[in-house]
């Protein structure tokens, strides 16, 4: 069992984000695998078709099927960090630091020739490394990141809107059944055994696409301690969009096509400017339909960074549920 002990300022020191180069690692070490969950199965074919041509022995041996993960420098991460600056700075890592990650992930045996090749060109190793990173992140994650990071980004909202709520007892309550609130720490049910003070450092949730289904702690020197978990609405990544035939929308025939059609297209957060550019319409005009939406209590919004989104909510889920017959949940 793994105990965080907590301070008065816990809730205050409690913060979320999200880390690109962590779905990068998690999905290569889920990929390397080779017992893939049904979940991820379609998502994995079509990335290793795109992944011909890869350097496979490099990043076999960066990131193998060992039990660990090696960490890769995150920044400050957050819903504003980007793969880019993240890779910009696994190049400039200490060549020593990696060695010391990957000594980690190989204990008991040598290190693989690839990986000993890497760290002994130096500098040049790790630009080596960020660009075949690159590559396969291109391949294999890019074309699914913008509803990844919508999913993220719509369970930090989640999970902020709890904590301000009800603080870190309610924002426990359905985070993962392996974790529960007893009176002064938070309380880890895995076999591992640890007891972590987390006074002047606070917590970091990171919800991760590519996460186990088993939640995870972290801290790493310097770094906040970190709990990793599988967001709600993990499912909606991989859907494909469907088109229902106009005459056979009830939705629409109730509270109109362009609403019906807004509705449908915030099961994840969305701005203004992308419903209208996926709708079809001019940007007044969805905003205008956005006003009453929200007024009717049918979407939330809310800041993050320059953008405001915008999101069916719960209760429009079970209206559509009922008006259409479509009882596949959103989460």
């Amino acid at each position: 069992m793994i105990r965080l002990r907590l301070a008065a300022s816990s809730f205050t020191q409690t913060r979320f984000g999200f880390s690109p180069i962590s779905e990068l690692a998690d999905s290569l070490y889920m990929l390397h695998s080779a017992r893939l969950e049904p979940l991820y199965r379609d998502w994995g074919g079509r990335a290793c078709q795109r992944m011909r041509g890869l350097d496979h022995e490099l990043l076999r041996a960066i990131v193998p099927h060992r039990g660990v993960i090696p960490d890769f420098p995150q920044g400050a991460a957050g819903v504003a960090i980007t793969i880019d600056q993240q890779l910009k700075l696994l190049a400039d890592w200490e060549p020593d630091l990696l060695r010391a990650e990957l000594r980690a992930v190989w204990h008991g045996t040598e290190l693989p020739p690839a990986a000993e090749r890497l760290i002994a060109a130096g500098p040049a190793g790790l630009a080596r490394l960020a660009d075949v990173f690159r590559a396969y992140w291109e391949a294999a994650l890019e074309p699914h990141w913008p509803r990844m990071r919508a999913v993220l980004e719509a369970e930090i909202a989640y999970r902020a809107r709890q904590l301000t709520r009800g603080g870190l007892a309610e924002l426990l309550t359905d985070l993962h059944p392996q974790v529960e609130l007893e009176q002064d720490c938070i309380r880890i049910n895995k076999p591992r055994i640890g007891d972590y003070d987390l006074a002047g450092s606070g917590l970091l949730l990171m919800p991760c696409i590519f996460s186990t289904p088993d939640v995870l702690f972290g801290q790493a020197p310097g770094e906040t301690p970190c709990l990793v978990y599988r967001p709600r609405g993990l499912a909606t990544v991989w859907e494909k969009a469907e088109q229902r035939p106009v005459a056979d929308d009830p939705l629409g025939a109730l509270i109109g096509r362009s609403r019906a059609a807004i509705l449908r297209a915030t099961a994840l957060p969305k701005s203004t400017t992308e419903l209208a550019r996926e709708l079809g319409q001019a940007v007044a005009t969805v905003s205008e339909h956005l006003s009453t939406l929200r007024r009717c209590g049918m979407i939330a919004s809310w800041r993050s960074g320059r953008s405001v989104l915008h999101q069916r909510t719960p209760m429009t889920a079970s209206f559509i549920e009922v008006v259409t017959g479509d009882n596949r949940p959103d989460y």
